[in-house]
């Protein structure tokens, strides 16, 4: 009887004798029917080369303005429960690399401590401006839009009321109506969309600074004496 079987009881008859301390690869093809190897699962849960990009990459202008890229999503998010297995191709942006950004933060303060005397602190908000300053800017240049379509909502109202007040006492432009109607429904959709889009870019904002924070939070701890961490102790 080969290693690692037990005698099979009455009334059984062995199809094949396996010996368990043999290697796998040594076994009979009949034994691996039905059982893929974890080499062949990896590669078919492991995305294709274009799949490692995030959809929002690789979406026109027109998809990205309106999020038509997450409609995949959010059709079977709507059919079914998400799981986690359901965003192996989701990845993030390249621009969203916590990677990368803990790097920045790392460069950001190493310049910031050489440039600081030694007897000072080295001031947290330059560093974290010096790293994340400029997508920051970015950030709050797109208010611009949403406050000019937040400013000019009630302009236009009050034009459009004063065109229907005019009509009513006989004189009728449809021309100046129309073009105030549609201008109103417009900054409406520019307000929604601009709320839209500051919202995502404020949250990925703060995702990316809290994992540069983390990151340095990290490295700093780990380069500190023990004496000092001693003393930090208590």
């Amino acid at each position: 009887m080969p290693k690692g079987m037990s005698r099979p009881g009455k009334g059984y008859d062995v199809l094949e004798t396996v010996d368990l301390d043999e290697p796998e690869s040594a076994l009979s093809p009949k034994a691996a029917v039905g059982a893929p190897s974890g080499a062949a699962i990896a590669s078919a849960a492991r995305p294709s080369a274009g799949a490692c990009r995030s959809p929002a990459e690789h979406a026109g202008w027109l998809s990205q303005l309106f999020f038509r890229w997450l409609s995949p999503i959010f059709t079977l998010g709507a059919s079914a429960t998400l799981q986690p297995d359901d965003l192996d191709g989701w990845p993030l942006r390249a621009a969203d690399n916590p990677a990368d950004h803990a790097a920045a933060m790392d460069r950001a303060w190493r310049t910031a401590a050489a440039a600081a005397a030694p007897q000072n602190d080295v001031p947290f908000v330059a560093v974290c401006w010096s790293a994340f300053g400029r997508r920051f800017m970015a950030v709050g240049l797109w208010k611009l839009p949403y406050w000019a379509a937040l400013f000019a909502q009630p302009l236009i109202l009050r034009a459009l009321l004063a065109a229907i007040s005019a009509r009513s006492g006989g004189e009728v432009d449809t021309a100046t109506l129309g073009v105030l109607v549609a201008g109103l429904g417009l900054s409406t959709l520019g307000i929604s969309l601009a709320n839209m889009h500051l919202f995502v870019w404020s949250q990925t904002m703060g995702m990316n600074v809290r994992a540069g924070v983390a990151s340095l939070l990290y490295t700093q701890a780990l380069r500190l004496r023990p004496a000092a961490l001693a003393e930090a102790a208590g």
